[in-house]
């Protein structure tokens, strides 16, 4: 299924931030973490039928159908705002977003988002077989 397409990538973009992290690269670590969780939330946002051509409108989208229904965790809504700001920073300001210290903690948050919204997606659409 979709959603379970868009989780593949968010576990794949993980680990190419993973990746990126252990060499030092910090603004495409953290250009991944965020997409990671970008497509974890497209993941679970297809369970409902509903995408977006905007990151914003995406995050919004995770709010309104997951976060204030307290679905999911508010603090998973503050990962993801935080990472799109970091993201934002990195990929389109004239300078480095964060430290390496940072940048593995906005990685450590992506992944614990990732994780949270696998369990629920499996919770939502259980795996065939």
């Amino acid at each position: 299924m979709l959603s379970g397409l868009r989780m593949e990538n968010a576990h794949a973009t993980l680990a190419e931030g993973r990746l990126l992290l252990e060499s030092g690269m910090v603004r495409g670590s953290v250009n991944r973490a965020y997409d990671a969780a970008f497509y974890a939330a497209r993941s679970i946002l297809a369970t409902r039928g509903l995408d977006a051509a905007k990151h914003s409108t995406i995050i919004s989208l995770f709010d309104r159908e997951f976060v204030k229904p307290n679905i999911l965790p508010r603090d998973l809504s503050k990962t993801l705002h935080d990472l799109f700001d970091a993201r934002q920073v990195g990929d389109y300001r004239d300078r480095m977003p964060t430290t390496i210290e940072v940048a593995a903690e906005l990685t450590d948050r992506a992944t614990h988002f990732v994780e949270r919204v696998a369990v629920l997606l499996e919770q939502l659409e259980p795996p065939a077989g």
